[in-house]
């Protein structure tokens, strides 16, 4: 089924995070894992014309996907648009394009470690943000203080994924940590469950690394 985008687009503007739900089991866990329905994310890029671009990191690489492609792959076409509430100026956007371009083509880190040379939708997000703007968007966590905001979910998927050992220390950053943020205001949701709990991107989990907060 394809949703239409006409509404989303006449919302959003450039520099703005959209996020989505794919229906993919990796994905679902992903969501399920952090206790929400968002499990991918990307940024209003830029306009060819006709349509917006989302930059992704996505399998297998970083993209620019058309807004339209981009909500077609969500669950039910859920999707939320936030944007950064210090207003950005044409000369940040210019700062988030630089910081994308220079990453398109790096490849997906199935194993989500925010520390490799490898990309994954939320790190590239995060680092996009931080590097262009200074703008940490989410935390970074470890495996071991991600997992214990859930303590009641089953692991054996995640000890599947890892090849038996979960990497308790190893550094990551979640969408869902992202489409929490309190440094971003909703412009349009249409999930039932739409964000709460908001966080402050600033505050450091315990077991984290503070230079990255």
């Amino acid at each position: 089924m394809k949703y239409p985008i006409k509404n989303i687009a006449e919302k959003i503007k450039l520099g703005d995070i959209i996020f989505i739900a794919i229906p993919n089991y990796l994905y679902r866990k992903i969501a399920t894992t952090t206790n929400s329905w968002v499990s991918h994310v990307g940024w209003v890029h830029s306009h060819n014309g006709h349509e917006y671009l989302i930059a992704e990191s996505a399998v297998p690489f970083v993209r620019l996907t058309l807004l339209s492609k981009f909500v077609n792959r969500s669950d039910n076409g859920k999707i939320a648009i936030r944007r950064l509430i210090l207003p950005i100026t044409k000369r940040d956007i210019e700062k988030l394009t630089r910081e994308t371009n220079i990453r398109i083509g790096s490849h997906y880190h199935l194993w989500f470690n925010y520390q490799s040379s490898g990309q994954f939708c939320s790190k590239f997000i995060y680092d996009v943000y931080k590097n262009a703007l200074g703008i940490r968007i989410g935390h970074v966590q470890t495996f071991k203080s991600l997992l214990k905001q859930n303590p009641n979910q089953d692991l054996s998927f995640w000890r599947v994924w890892f090849w038996g050992f979960i990497p308790w220390d190893r550094k990551t950053i979640t969408p869902d940590s992202q489409y929490k943020s309190e440094r971003l205001e909703t412009i349009y949701e249409n999930n039932l469950f739409p964000v709460k709990n908001l966080i402050k991107d600033s505050d450091t989990p315990p077991d984290s690394d503070s230079n990255y907060q």
